[in-house]
């Protein structure tokens, strides 16, 4: 039988980890539905251009690229883990699309030159490249429009829900990511890169690399 001392203790050990379940349970849900508003909000400025998502949809899927990268830069407190992006951009030598493209999503729009293989001045390339967040709700926009790329769309789409969801990033009382988190995304990057040709990095080689750093 638990003593009236024995008892007290465990609630006095029980409670802070519920009430700190139950604070991290409400600002998940807090930043869920503010996720979920602003993709609603987004959306909604497109209404009514719907022609124009359909010809970027046609662009991006000839010309354009979407996919997951990977980068170095995920230093914490409690090790390295790594960092996974969503990406989509498109290069072509006129600037119609990209100039459409800033104008629906933002963006930023950049020109430099080329040489070319004969003699005359050098071709310029336009490019247009958004990345993380702003990315993912390209490809949310553009999702019901696209032909080639729509799986690409649908796998950056994965990772921005298991990113923007705070429950599932973090190993209680750590900065770090949970392990399977990291494998999740990992698992992601690599379906994406391979569906753009690229041969994928693994992840015991990102390890291995930024362990010697």
């Amino acid at each position: 039988m638990v003593s009236g001392w024995s008892a007290q203790l465990s609630l006095f050990e029980v409670a802070p980890r519920a009430y700190e379940d139950a604070r991290n349970a409400a600002k998940r849900l807090s930043t869920l539905r503010r996720y979920e508003d602003e993709e609603a909000e987004f959306l909604d400025r497109l209404v009514g251009r719907e022609d124009d998502l359909l010809r970027m949809a046609g662009c991006i899927d000839s010309d354009g690229s979407i996919g997951i990268w990977i980068q170095g830069r995920g230093r914490t407190s409690q090790g390295k883990t790594p960092v996974y992006s969503e990406g989509v951009a498109l290069g072509q030598t006129t600037r119609v699309y990209q100039e459409l493209a800033v104008s629906l999503f933002g963006g930023s729009l950049r020109t430099r030159s080329y040489p070319t293989n004969v003699a005359r001045a050098p071709k310029p390339m336009h490019h247009w490249a958004v990345s993380d967040k702003t990315a993912a709700r390209v490809c949310l926009a553009l999702r019901p429009f696209l032909l080639i790329k729509h799986d690409r769309a649908e796998l950056c789409l994965q990772l921005r829900a298991l990113k923007r969801d705070p429950a599932l990033l973090r190993i209680r009382g750590k900065s770090t990511k949970s392990p399977l988190v990291v494998e999740a995304m990992h698992d992601l990057y690599v379906q994406s890169t391979r569906l753009n040709g690229r041969e994928p990095q693994s992840l015991a080689a990102w390890y291995a690399r930024w362990a010697a750093s």
